[in-house]
């Protein structure tokens, strides 16, 4: 994947997976998995809210709200502040479901990723604020309708599994 050293510009050589090293000053460069989160939002009904996305990758596949976790931030709050981006709903308690690793193939770079996920018990039916840049239609599922064939991530689809089995 990566070619040359971010220090002196010498041949990075591929240790083992996720491990390059230096040829030249030995600096060691390690791809590890760039974490993200998953949230599934369940209403009155046990139904699962998934997005419908509307950019690659895997657009028109369906997700969860999530996203890529920034610097600086919990997985907590990266959680809470992708829902009201993408669905302009304002979440307090979350509950974890757990780690699954998963791969991002974006602009031709497949990158590792570490998925946390998380459900949210909803109170009453949330009224969305889409962000239509990345989603084009949200919708709850019963357990039985779920889509698996265009669910977007495997990381995701194995959360989902996860979450629907103690349901």
């Amino acid at each position: 994947m990566y070619k040359f050293c971010p220090l002196c510009k010498g041949k990075l050589e591929s240790k083992k997976a996720g491990l390059y090293v230096c040829s030249s000053c030995g600096f060691h460069f390690y791809n590890n998995p760039k974490p993200t989160t998953a949230i599934f939002l369940i209403n009155t009904a046990k139904e699962i809210l998934l997005v419908k996305r509307n950019r690659e990758p895997k657009k028109d596949c369906w997700d969860s709200p999530g996203g890529f976790i920034e610097i600086g931030e919990t997985a907590e709050d990266s959680a809470k502040r992708e829902v009201k981006e993408e669905l302009g709903i304002a979440i307090k308690t979350l509950f974890y479901i757990g780690s699954f690793p998963g791969t991002y193939l974006y602009q031709g770079i497949n990158y590792s990723t570490l998925c946390l996920a998380y459900f949210v018990k909803l109170k009453k039916e949330p009224s969305f604020v889409l962000e239509r840049e990345e989603i084009k239609e949200a919708r709850f599922f019963k357990k039985d309708e779920i889509p698996w064939e265009k669910i977007a991530f495997e990381d995701v689809k194995a959360a989902l599994k996860k979450l629907l089995s103690s349901l």
